[in-house]
């Protein structure tokens, strides 16, 4: 009953608004459950990585040692990922033009431009904020190569994900094609093992609603928030719009998997609600989901539910598409076709770079690569990021987590992974 209650949707929104009115209301409370707030993160966060290293590496050598796993279309998958990403990227910088969420009359303008004027100096306030050095010279191959871990125990200190992930990828495979007999016994301990990381998980999410209500109400800031609100054409229009998109991908789900709409809601519930805090947390609660209510095949989604929570942030690319947008608006740059080619690309990059409400910020140095050159400095791109990423993050997540769950029921449904047996 408890765990219902806490886990209920609208006991999760309640704790979100209550915590943004008291940062907003009252700092000097705000400031105490802060640090509060980080540190049931980072409780959370503490069995995410292994459970996304041992949900990889024995399913992946599961399937290769029992019936092996075959990406039977792997050219209308990857059309499929490429044509997600295209259509979520025109519907964020569109929906964000036509309506015209950051178009200002004069008087609004030169309150902002006060404002702004007064915040000169507000790097210091992030001084503690990590943010990536970009480089516009790096080229594809260097990318590609930040990507493999030279060590990975640097790799796993520094939380890299991507190159935990190829590491994992790799040794799955790995495990699969060998001959040994003490394979099976290790491919056991490493699924007993992935399911105690699960339980984990599981354990830490029922306190949701207070990690939620802690960190909100010290990342809302009165001062800060004034003049995000006074544009709630923004906030309504993305917030329709995300909603939309998210009912569609429901809606899709439960088609492909022949349920109705309300079973597809009650299986995928869970995984959207904690997505808020990070879509990563959302993997255990979305390969259960995907399994028992949807009929998916377990191994299928334990591959699959890591590698696109990770690689694929449709719902990234629209948040920062339709931000940018907004921001040109906001300076009064009209839109061409080379800003919008930019402005995908970069919304494509910080998606990849920002995957979690805790680092919000690394997604800043991606976006600058559109704004300096036009004249934005930076110090008004963080004022004005971040009473718009406090709203915009958790939805993007949320958004995130259904349409690769869509993917996957697509994927399955067609059944463009096939075991080798059938073959």
């Amino acid at each position: 009953m408890i765990k219902k209650i806490l886990l209920n949707p609208l006991f999760v929104f309640l704790s979100i608004v209550l915590g943004s009115l008291v940062g907003f209301f009252s700092p000097t409370l705000s400031s105490f459950l802060s640090p509060l707030g980080l540190l049931y993160f980072s409780l959370v966060k503490m069995s995410l990585i292994p459970l996304i290293m041992t949900a990889l590496i024995s399913s992946l050598g599961n399937f290769l040692h029992t019936e092996g796993i075959f990406y039977h279309k792997i050219g209308r998958i990857l059309i499929l990922i490429v044509g997600c990403f295209l259509f979520f990227g025109v519907v964020g910088i569109s929906t964000s033009y036509f309506g015209k969420t950051g178009d200002l009359n004069e008087k609004s303008r030169a309150e902002l431009g006060k404002f702004l004027a007064v915040k000169e100096d507000v790097n210091t306030y992030f001084e503690t904020e990590k943010k990536p050095e970009h480089d516009n010279t790096k080229s594809a191959y260097s990318l590609v190569a930040s990507m493999i871990p030279s060590n990975i125990f640097q790799a796993l200190v520094n939380e890299e994900l991507v190159k935990i992930i190829v590491f994992s990828i790799l040794l799955g495979i790995s495990l699969g094609v060998l001959r040994d007999p003490w394979k099976v016994n290790l491919l056991h301990d490493l699924t007993g093992l992935c399911d105690a990381f699960n339980r984990i998980v599981i354990w830490t999410i029922q306190l949701l609603p207070f990690g939620l209500f802690c960190f909100f109400s010290g990342h809302v800031v009165a001062e800060y928030l004034g003049p995000f609100l006074a544009r709630g054409r923004f906030l309504v229009i993305f917030y329709g719009v995300s909603f939309i998109l998210i009912f569609l991908n429901l809606a899709i789900i439960a088609y492909m998997t022949k349920n109705s709409l309300k079973v597809t809601y009650h299986a995928l519930k869970h995984a959207l609600l904690v997505s808020m805090s990070s879509q990563y947390v959302a993997i255990p609660f979305a390969i259960k989901g995907l399994h028992e209510h949807l009929n998916i095949r377990k191994h299928t989604a334990q591959v699959l539910v890591p590698l696109g929570f990770t690689l694929c942030p449709f719902g990234g690319v629209f948040a920062y598409s339709f931000t940018c947008v907004f921001f040109l608006q906001l300076y009064g740059i009209s839109l061409t076709i080379g800003l919008v080619v930019a402005i995908f690309l970069t919304s494509l990059f910080a998606a990849w770079a920002s995957s979690n409400i805790l680092n919000m910020f690394v997604s800043l140095g991606f976006l600058a690569i559109i704004f300096e050159p036009l004249g934005i400095s930076m110090n008004a791109i963080i004022v004005l990021f971040l009473p718009i990423a406090i709203f915009v993050i958790p939805v993007k997540m949320i958004l995130n987590v259904s349409v690769n769950c869509m993917i996957f029921s697509i994927i399955e449904r067609k059944n463009w992974v096939k075991s080798m047996e059938h073959l």
